[in-house]
């Protein structure tokens, strides 16, 4: 009778073992259908602050000035009458070292030049050369170089500022943006610098250099920088250089890091440390490169980078250029040249300071400009490492000692309380397993990445630089999946942490 008993009273129990077997298993699955609908949601949560956030800020970065007419004061900018000098300087097409192009567009600069320092009213010192060299096909080729100063100055070691942009081109393209724009921009900023009264050009001079060959190696520049006379005093250049005018031109590079103080006045300032290292990884050569050579110059390089599509080929028109792009950048070289031209720069910056703790920078929304040293850039970044680890380890400590004070009837599955004799020990091993997923999520996100751009670059080569939706594709995507592979492996690794 006993046994019977004894029977009918283990009944219940095996019952209720496979109660909870069915209950554990309820509770893992709804577990994991809360990973998807969290994984969901983030990806809802991500597609509106995309669609929210993105247009919002790509608008406020990307407004451009309002174009200025002709008929203002000749010392301020005018867009306008920056372009009326495309109508000459695009007639004859191309403009390749020793071509037509290349004749009429020297003689028409020189006009010009002689046009601007005619008209003005000032007694200022003009100074003009033609530097003559030879290609390395023994091609007869020009530098135009003027050179402004005061008329009261004697002494022979005045500082000079240095104005730079090509004026040749590649064959069958016009080169409205490459650079035609460095040409009119220059040109326009010379009419306004020579009627600007504020300026007397007695303690830096101002030099401005249109090169020729740029395409051919930057032959004109090294020529310039190797043998003109002028060279010897020069402090500061700004070289301006251009692939497509589609949007603002920024600060691309910069020698010595320093000088981003100065450029950090003007209006619209729209820089980024990234991209001093995007021309090292490509080796995009410019005039920039011959003047920064066995350190010769220090300055900057300004230039239109996005829509590579009408790069160096036919569409390259000045029809193509953005309306309020010229008026940008012109009104922010006009305020850091004044600057250099008055003096109130250090002009005292040499190649032996350079970069013993360059800056770092960068624009936010093209309205402001961040820059910090390289070693406060460590220290934040050694803090916030600090900071991680410090709470990170007193919240699992924290977390560590409620739990054991508690009574262990977790309903969790993942509860490591209940399944491990040693759950400290688990969760740091937990920790270091969450750590290395995140690793080889990130991976596999940018090989996606780089995968899907090799692949677009065998069809449409260089597509996203005109394009905002495949920057998006391209860049978003990878996260997105980044994440969700996140969340997948956070799912089946059993040891998670309960903070």
């Amino acid at each position: 009778m006993d046994r019977v008993v004894e029977e009918i009273a283990s009944v219940p129990e095996v019952a209720q073992n496979q109660d909870d077997k069915v209950h554990h298993i309820f509770i893992r699955q709804f577990n994991s259908n809360n990973y998807l609908k969290q994984f969901i949601l983030w990806i809802v949560l991500f597609i509106c602050l995309i669609l929210i956030a993105g247009p919002l800020a790509l608008h406020i970065s990307s407004v451009l000035p309002t174009v200025k007419a002709r008929n203002i004061p000749l010392h301020l900018f005018s867009e306008e009458r920056a372009r009326d000098y495309f109508s000459n300087l695009t007639l004859y097409g191309s403009r390749v070292s020793n071509t037509r192009g290349d004749f009429y567009t020297r003689r028409f600069l020189i006009t010009q030049i002689e046009r601007i320092c005619s008209i003005s009213k000032r007694h200022l010192k003009f100074e003009f050369d033609l530097q003559n060299f030879t290609d390395l096909q023994h091609n007869q080729l020009q530098n135009i170089i003027v050179r402004l100063s005061n008329l009261t100055t004697k002494s022979k070691n005045v500082s000079s500022l240095l104005l730079t942009a090509h004026y040749d081109s590649v064959e069958f393209s016009p080169g409205g943006s490459d650079d035609g724009s460095g040409i009119v921009i220059l040109l326009e900023l010379l009419s306004n610098l020579v009627n600007d009264l504020t300026l007397t050009f007695s303690d830096v001079h101002l030099i401005i250099l249109f090169t020729s060959a740029e395409e051919i190696n930057s032959q004109g520049a090294k020529e310039f920088i190797t043998n003109h006379i002028w060279r010897s005093n020069i402090r500061y250049f700004i070289n301006i250089d251009a692939a497509s005018c589609n949007e603002k031109a920024s600060l691309n590079r910069i020698i010595p890091s320093q000088l981003i103080v100065d450029y950090s006045r003007v209006l619209r300032p729209r820089a980024n440390v990234i991209t001093e290292y995007i021309h090292k990884w490509f080796k995009w050569m410019s005039d920039y490169d011959a003047f920064i050579v066995n350190n010769s110059l220090l300055g900057y390089e300004f230039g239109f980078l996005l829509d590579g599509y009408i790069y160096h080929t036919s569409l390259d028109h000045p029809s193509m250029i953005k309306q309020g792009v010229l008026q940008d950048l012109g009104e922010n070289l006009g305020i850091l040249i004044r600057h250099i031209l008055l003096g109130n720069i250090n002009l005292q910056v040499t190649r032996n300071i350079i970069d013993k703790d360059p800056f770092i920078y960068f624009d936010i929304l093209s309205r402001y400009l961040i820059v910090y040293r390289m070693s406060t850039s460590i220290i934040i970044q050694l803090i916030l490492i600090i900071l991680v680890l410090v709470i990170g380890i007193t919240l699992i400590l924290f977390d560590h000692i409620w739990h054991r004070k508690r009574t262990l009837t977790c309903i969790n599955f993942h509860c490591i309380y209940l399944h491990f004799k040693y759950p400290l020990i688990i969760r740091i091993i937990s920790i270091i397993i969450y750590f290395i997923s995140n690793i080889f999520s990130v991976s596999v996100g940018l090989l996606f990445a780089i995968i899907v751009a090799l692949i677009m670059a065998t069809f449409q080569p260089l597509s996203w630089f005109g394009n905002a939706t495949l920057a998006i594709f391209l860049f978003s995507l990878p996260c997105l999946i980044e994440n969700g592979l996140k969340i997948h492996l956070d799912s089946i690794v059993p040891l998670r942490s309960n903070i």
